[in-house]
């Protein structure tokens, strides 16, 4: 009986030790709950009933008890659907954790300050009032579905190209554009970029739906580019694509209906599921020398497409999982139309080679061993208000503008051009933009 006794006894006094050191980790300051992390530093757990409808200010430190803490980090579901109309963060915090503005529909505007590095799963699902959010440099990885059903957003703000391709986007809807399709870079909207030298991979969704770019060229330091990295950017007209890049994600053109032409570098082996499905625009293909394997949908609804370029000697093999490969599970219904130019001596082999066979028109390459031919032979450059070409030997050169029309065609290496403006330059099975 004394030893049940003693057990109850201690059961109850370690409980009582449990809710009190509970109840001192949590205090209110003002408005605003906190719970003490370790180090002296806080986290902002909620806010009274007093603050449902109004600004919040968050501070940089609160003191409680004569300590004074650091407000370090928004904590899980700190404003869960509180109706509050805006929020000051400090640049204290470094976290904004998950649910933590879920359903703040009052919510215009969302301003994240330098020092916040990850933004945590569905932190403002659900806040379908919000139009603009500004990103900082500081920011590393945005979780799943951090703006799920934000479809208000109207313009996304960060002040680095640099910093804004650093972040890992855990799926589409961790990225506000997504929604809202303008990137604005130190208060411009993005058109025109290019990727900077210290960048290495362009990843996963990093400009999905980035609505008003109109090119893209990356750097030599770029190897990779990920799962719908330019997916919906549906007026890019222009992509260079270096040749140091190894693989292109799935998806990671996907819905881009203005690109116009498309050169796939030598260290490439893999075409992904969907990789450019729905390009609509795209006229010109070119594959390079290692491409060995295309997947399924790959350039479905790519129906423009009039010149397809394979420079591998060994015809491409079609992965597809459902049956056998034919082409408009690859190529859509374009058989009858393009023209499907390899290497000469590869002639036969794709002339038997599953979907290649498919095409009514196979043409061989002119010049013999494409291996040979270096990436960077020809160069495209403008000058004193010309266009001038080398490298190219006696190869026709076209140039188009934007609306694509046919401006020039022949073997000048100094191209005269009566109006200024941006042209597109293919020679040689390549691509290339200058702007006059």
């Amino acid at each position: 009986m004394k030893t049940t006794f003693k057990k109850t006894l201690i059961l109850i006094t370690m409980l009582s030790v449990s809710v009190n050191a509970f109840a001192n980790s949590v205090f209110q300051v003002d408005n605003l709950f906190y719970e003490i992390q370790e180090y002296d530093n806080v986290i902002v757990s909620g806010c009274a009933a007093s603050l449902s409808y109004g600004d919040v200010v968050i501070p940089g430190q609160v003191s409680y008890n004569g300590k004074t803490y650091i407000v370090r980090g928004i904590g899980i579901h700190a404003f869960y659907k509180e109706k509050i109309t805006s929020v000051k963060i400090p640049d204290t915090v470094n976290y904004i954790g998950q649910g933590a503005f879920f359903y703040c529909t009052g919510l215009t505007s969302i301003a994240i300050p330098e020092g916040v590095s990850s933004i945590g799963y569905n932190a403002f699902s659900y806040c379908e009032n919000l139009e603009s959010v500004t990103i900082p440099n500081s920011m590393k990885h945005i979780v799943e579905n951090a703006f799920f059903m934000c479809e208000n957003i109207k313009a996304v703000y960060t002040s680095d190209l640099s910093s804004w391709c650093k972040i890992t986007f855990g799926d589409e809807y961790a990225n506000p554009l997504f929604y809202s399709g303008n990137l604005y870079i130190n208060g411009s909207l993005v058109n025109d970029i290019i990727i900077p030298n210290d960048i290495t991979e362009i990843k996963n969704y990093t400009f999905y739906n980035c609505d008003n770019l109109t090119s893209v060229s990356m750097q030599n330091n770029v190897t990779s580019i990920g799962e719908f990295a330019f997916a919906s950017c549906t007026n890019i007209a222009y992509v260079k694509i270096p040749d140091s890049v190894t693989s292109i994600g799935e998806s990671a053109f996907k819905n881009c209906n203005n690109l116009e032409s498309v050169k796939i570098p030598n260290r490439v082996t893999h075409l992904n599921q969907s990789t450019f499905h729905n390009c609509s625009s795209l006229t010109t293909l070119t594959l390079g020398v290692e491409v060995n394997t295309i997947e399924r949908y790959t350039f479905v609804n790519c129906d423009n497409l009039t010149d397809i370029t394979s420079l591998n000697p060994e015809p491409p093999q079609f992965d597809n999982d459902y049956h056998t490969p034919i082409i408009s599970t690859f190529f859509s219904y374009i058989a009858d139309k393009a023209t499907l130019y390899v290497p000469k001596e590869a002639l036969k082999s794709y002339m038997n080679s599953d979907v290649w066979k498919e095409f009514r028109k196979i043409k061989a390459i002119k010049y013999g061993n494409v291996r040979d031919v270096a990436d960077d032979a020809v160069s495209v450059s403008a000058k004193e208000g010309n266009i001038v070409v080398s490298g190219t030997g006696n190869a026709v050169i076209e140039v188009y503008n934007l609306s694509g029309q046919l401006v020039y065609s022949g073997t000048d290496n100094v191209i005269n051009l009566p109006s200024k403006g941006i042209y597109i330059v293919r020679v040689s099975g390549q691509t290339f933009k200058v702007i006059l």
